[in-house]
Parts: C-alpha cells; structure tokens; sequence
C-alpha cells in the first residue's frame, strides 16, 4: 500500500470504498440505478481508475551519462519513477537488483560489454537497479521500445500467443501444433529484428516460413 507516501493526493485520487462509489458500466453520462450512488460518489471512482490505468514516461532512477565530461550525474533523480513512486527510493539497490543488473541479458549490455568499470556502464545499472526496487510501478525500456514511448505510443504485445516464458512458449507451440492461429504467430516472428526492437516486415520470413510448418507435421 502506498497510503503512507507523502505525495500520494498527487500522484492517486483516493480508493474508492464503497459500492455506491465504483464506476458506471452504463455508459458516458449514465449513472447507475441499482447502487442510487450520487455524481459525487461515481466520481471517486472514476478518478480513481483513470489514474491507476496511466502511464507516465520518467527516467527510471534519474541517472544520466555527461559524454562532455565522461562522468555519471543524476539531474533528474527528483522525477524519477522510483522517487515519485516508491516510498522507498533512497534505500540502497537489494543484493538480488544488483546481482539482476550485472546479468541481465538485455540491460545495458552494450553500455558494459568493454569496461565494466566505466562511468557509462554504472550509470546504466544505477537505472536498471532502480528500476528492480520499484518494479510494482517502473516498467524499464530499451532501444526501439523506449522511443516508442517516450513519442506518445504504447510497447506491448501484437498477438496473445508469444515465448516470453516457458508456459507461454508451450501453450503457443499446442495452439500451432492444433493448427489455429499459426499463421499469424508465424507472420509475427518473421517480422522480429531483435529484442526491444521495432518489427520488419518479413525480416526473418526464410526462416521461419518453414519452421513453423515442419513443427505442425512434426507434433501430429
């Protein structure tokens, strides 16, 4: 619960409380018979659920790279996701987000992969560990996917087949081997350039062209 933050009338209207207080389903304008709930009372509600289906775009911990003077800052830490959102933020990064960010397969790979050391790369990981103690709020981006955001735009899943997880890998490859809506997991992974990356049209369709077809005659 984040009753206790001290910015919590800011960042969330008050939980409503009530049956009289939840939101309408009839409709814009249209109040509720059943509940005999009062404007005043559907408005906490309604302002309630706008505020916790947002999305706000920060800077994960604030911490930035000043490539004049080759050294880590962290200007913008009072904005950050984890100081806004997190009553937490000036606790120390856990053992377990700093063993995450050192080898976490995507995060700041490419800022690390020479000097582990450099001031680059410790700005990263400060970004990624922050990120790891407010995870309940901070949803951390890369690449394609953080530009896609940070232009008004939305990061998510095209299909509700995928392989992000073993469960999910393995209903996908029932679901191809029945032969539904293989296709269009198909065309999906021919279009795929890489991780947190924007899709190609027919990228890797070589591949995959036939991958999935020699999977649905291997699994009957």
């Amino acid at each position: 619960s984040l009753d206790s933050h001290p910015d919590i009338d800011a960042l969330c209207h008050k939980r409503y409380s009530k049956p009289q207080e939840l939101p309408s389903n009839c409709g814009d304008g249209q109040k509720s018979s059943f509940l005999h709930s009062t404007p005043e009372q559907q408005a906490v509600g309604d302002l309630y659920i706008k505020d916790m289906q947002r999305a706000i775009t920060l800077p994960c911990g604030g911490f930035g790279f000043d490539h004049g003077d080759g050294r880590m800052v962290a200007d913008a830490s009072q904005y950050s996701c984890s100081r806004k959102f997190c009553r937490d933020a000036a606790a120390p990064p856990s053992d377990a987000c700093i063993h995450e960010c050192k080898v976490h397969t995507y995060f700041c790979f490419d800022s690390c992969k020479q000097d582990q050391a450099s001031p680059k790369c410790q700005t990263c990981r400060k970004e990624c560990e922050a990120a790891c103690m407010c995870e309940q709020f901070c949803t951390p981006l890369i690449k394609d996917a953080a530009l896609c955001v940070e232009q008004g735009g939305a990061w998510g899943h095209v299909l509700s087949q995928n392989f992000d997880t073993i469960v999910n890998s393995l209903l996908t490859l029932f679901e191809i081997s029945t032969t539904e809506g293989w296709v269009d997991v198909m065309y999906a992974a021919a279009d795929v350039t890489g991780v947190y990356k924007q899709p190609i049209r027919d990228f890797e369709i070589g591949l995959w062209v036939v991958a999935f077809p020699m999977w649905i005659l291997v699994s009957f």
